[in-house]
Parts: structure tokens; C-alpha cells; sequence
């Protein structure tokens, strides 16, 4: 179990953290996001490469057009969000 624990802790750390800080009765720091790669650039750059994977296919049918479109209008309403 210690194995797995120490296996998710750069992905799940805050987890482990907020343990820790429970079982010591100390507040929890507050948390920091650092910019880094594509998101100094891009704000969401996950959809970014879905929206260029849809967009760049070398032949679109009708239905590809059709999920393209919608999917463009999903993430730019969820990005003004």
C-alpha cells in the first residue's frame, strides 16, 4: 500500500497532504499553480489539441463538419465560462 501511495503522490499529492496536515492539526497551506509548457500560451491547451485534431483531417465529411462545429462552440462556451 505504501508502494502505491508513493506511486500516485506527484498526481495525488494533496491528498497525502491534507492527511498530513490533519493528523498534525495545522492549517493547509494554500495552493500554488505554476504556468508551465503550453499553458503559459494556451489556457486550456487539452481541448486546444482536440480542436486541432478535429479541424485537421485532410477529407470532412458532412457529419465531421457537424461535430466539429458543435464541438468548437462546446469548448468556447465552456472556456468563457
Amino acid at each position: 500500500m505504501a508502494l502505491f501511495c508513493l506511486y500516485w503522490q506527484p498526481i495525488g499529492g494533496s491528498f497525502l497532504q491534507q492527511v498530513y496536515f490533519q493528523l498534525i492539526n495545522k492549517p493547509e497551506p494554500a495552493p500554488h499553480f505554476t504556468e508551465r509548457w503550453f499553458y503559459k500560451a494556451v489556457r486550456h491547451p487539452i481541448q486546444l489539441g482536440t480542436l486541432i485534431g478535429m479541424w485537421a483531417t485532410p477529407a470532412m465529411s458532412m457529419t465531421h463538419l457537424l461535430l466539429s462545429a458543435t464541438l468548437t462552440a462546446y469548448v468556447l462556451i465552456a472556456i468563457s465560462c
